[in-house]
């Protein structure tokens, strides 16, 4: 914002000087005693016309170049919120599968009311949006780490208590 408010200010001393030159050099045509502009006076004002186009397509140029960055700020940050939401969804996914496995008989393949032997099975461990993994299983809770495949530095945490649901949600990266 500070390069935009710098660039309109120059702009606008550059312009008031060209057009109070302007106004100037009228000043001292409409003040002479001669008929014809002399050649002198036909060629500066065309350098001003050369100079207000020159002034306009600078504005017109810095205008589009912040407008596309604008759009290509707004375009990142829209892309990592959905990435973020994309999580949290496979994150509830998870949970739900971890907490079918708690419920179920050990003799079935389950956790026995115990989540300390789950572990996320490989069709869910990596998928377009993230690579989860638990860090930390007990009984009465598990802990499952999410880091996005976008960005490593981006990352959630979050536990999965005894009743299923997700508490301690933690944020990391451009997720904050």
């Amino acid at each position: 914002m500070g390069i935009f408010l710098s660039a309109a200010t120059f702009l606008t001393r550059a312009l008031h000087v060209t057009v109070g030159t302007h106004l100037e050099t009228n000043a001292r045509r409409d003040a002479s005693i001669h008929v014809f502009p002399s050649p002198f006076q036909t060629r500066h004002r065309r350098q001003h016309v050369g100079t207000q186009q020159l002034m306009f397509i600078i504005l017109g140029v810095l205008i589009i170049g912040i407008a596309i960055a604008a759009g290509v700020s707004m375009f990142n940050a829209q892309t990592v919120a959905f990435n973020r939401d994309s999580i949290i969804s496979e994150m509830n996914e998870l949970a739900a599968h971890a907490y079918a496995f708690r419920g179920r008989l050990r003799s079935m393949g389950g956790g026995q009311g115990d989540y300390s032997t789950y572990s996320v099975p490989s069709s869910l461990a990596t998928t377009g949006s993230a690579t989860y993994s638990v860090t930390q299983a007990s009984q009465n809770s598990l802990t499952i780490l999410a880091i996005s495949t976008q960005d490593q530095a981006n990352m959630i945490r979050v536990l999965i208590d005894s009743d299923g649901k997700l508490e301690n949600w933690t944020y990391a990266g451009n997720f904050q």
